[in-house]
């Protein structure tokens, strides 16, 4: 039964008449830019949160939505955002979203892998894998990477005790072997 609704849905976008101008709106809004806020994060202590943002065009309707799934290196976790307006006009607007990271996400470089569009009537762009690699590169567009792991430790009291030693250690033979060569 969903199916059946479904292809109704989309027969119907796919012939309705713009804003009563006689004008059939059948292609899905257009990525013109995709980037992340911050791409590095450090979730060893706590969650994180990134900052998807888009930037789409439609050509007749408008009222883009959007959604983007990234997958960790070994695909056992992913997290997804979903597109909110933020400015423009619905025919040329900028949308964004916050994805949290939970606390002790996976390491390594989580790379994008899904992203669907849609208009206000239903014309839809689904795109995975290389698929959407190749629509971004087409458009100019980086695909974005997220890159999840421990950001520098700071040098604990241990390590600069232990470097102090070190350099003690070390000036005692130096002076030793100057004096025992006198």
């Amino acid at each position: 039964m969903f199916k059946v609704m479904y292809s109704a849905v989309v027969f119907f976008a796919a012939t309705a008449p713009v804003l009563g101008q006689g004008i059939d709106d059948t292609e899905p809004p257009t990525l013109l830019n995709l980037w992340v806020e911050p791409a590095s994060i450090d979730c060893s202590f706590a969650e994180q949160v990134v900052t998807i943002h888009w930037e789409m065009s439609d050509d007749l309707v408008g009222d883009a939505t959007s959604s983007v799934t990234f997958w960790a290196p070994t695909t056992q976790q992913h997290e997804n955002g979903h597109s909110r307006f933020e400015s423009g006009t619905i025919a040329h607007g900028y949308y964004s979203d916050d994805m949290t990271f939970p606390r002790y996400s996976e390491m390594g470089i989580w790379s994008l892998y899904s992203l669907s569009m849609e208009d206000g009537l239903g014309n839809r762009l689904s795109l995975l894998g290389d698929s959407l690699i190749t629509y971004l590169s087409d458009r100019g567009i980086e695909p974005p990477t997220i890159t999840v792991g421990p950001s520098a430790p700071e040098p604990s009291t241990w390590a600069m005790l232990a470097l102090a030693a070190c350099i003690f250690t070390s000036s005692r033979r130096v002076a030793r072997a100057a004096y025992t060569r006198r």
